[in-house]
């Protein structure tokens, strides 16, 4: 009894989590675009300057193709036994001790 009053309340979603309102998410780019269009005079005059940047910083080079093709998707590659499948023997299960018994 005395563990469930400890757990109570330390489950479920809590406030602020999860993702934001589309209707947020679009005012945040808006304000993104006037900013840029009243510091560089346009969207592409921003960009140009990214792209300058670029060229004297592996940082911003980085950024600036990620932006443009999108970020690669991490691959992992399986081919550690390949053509070989393991017999009941060699697989090799661990049990492991939670301390919960």
């Amino acid at each position: 009894m005395a563990e469930d009053k400890k757990l109570k309340g330390k489950g479920g979603a809590g406030r602020g989590q999860g993702r934001k309102p589309k209707a947020e998410e679009e005012k945040v780019r808006k304000l993104s675009i006037n900013a840029m269009v009243k510091e560089f005079g346009s969207v592409e005059a921003f960009w140009q300057h990214g792209y300058k940047a670029a060229k004297e910083s592996y940082p911003y080079y980085n950024l600036m193709m990620q932006y443009t093709y999108g970020k690669p998707k991490e691959t992992k590659e399986l081919t550690h036994n390949m053509g070989v499948e393991p017999t009941f023997d060699e697989v090799k299960i661990v049990i492991a001790n939670t301390g919960d018994e």
